[in-house]
């Protein structure tokens, strides 16, 4: 069971936060880590809880407001070795404790990505393809866009509109929805770009 405790100063309670830790053995300092969030009640997105670039990788997570006592939650932890190589591990079937803590934004939901690019896995090279999502939480929603892991400029809308492709275009794709609770990542999807 996760449960969360809370201190008080001057009559205000604060929240304590988690803290996530992994240790990437063999990338010699140099790594990424991505820990991220899963709920089971949200199958095939995940939420985004921080980067660490540097031992020891770990991050303080707080729980959004939206997070329900009974709920099972999953951490994943990436690790990028900055030289081509990406593993990753998973804390599975952890219990949320019911608690009287308020925690982030009282109301606010993060977003829930209600619908995701339709599943291409080629595309002609010369012809154009829109990817689209819809999600939906706490407004505003901030919109962005990533390619073999790496931002795509400009693409900050729900729909990616890719013209003129080229091999260049193939590999993962993937979205992200954030609001002042949260930030949400599709899965990953494959396009492979064919002459």
């Amino acid at each position: 069971m996760l449960s969360f405790t809370a201190e008080e100063h001057d009559g205000q309670v604060i929240p304590r936060r988690h803290e996530l830790l992994a240790e990437a053995p063999g990338s010699d300092g140099f790594a990424e880590v991505t820990f991220a969030l899963k709920r089971e009640s949200r199958p095939g997105q995940y939420e985004l809880i921080g980067t660490a670039d540097r031992p020891p990788f770990r991050v303080y997570w707080r729980p959004p407001a939206d997070l329900a006592p009974g709920e099972t939650l999953s951490f994943v932890a990436t690790i990028d070795d900055l030289r081509g190589h990406r593993s990753a591990t998973e804390v599975r079937g952890i219990k949320v404790a019911p608690s009287a803590i308020e925690f982030g934004i009282r109301g606010a939901t993060v977003p829930v990505i209600t619908r995701k690019p339709a599943s291409v896995s080629r595309a002609r090279a010369g012809t154009s393809l829109d990817l689209k999502i819809e999600a939906t939480g706490t407004p505003p929603l901030e919109f962005a866009w990533l390619h073999d892991g790496r931002t795509v400029p400009g693409a900050v809308d729900p729909l990616l509109h890719l013209s003129s492709l080229t091999e260049a275009d193939s590999g993962r794709y993937s979205a992200t929805v954030h609001n002042r609770e949260g930030t949400a990542i599709s899965r990953d999807f494959a396009i492979k770009v064919e002459p």
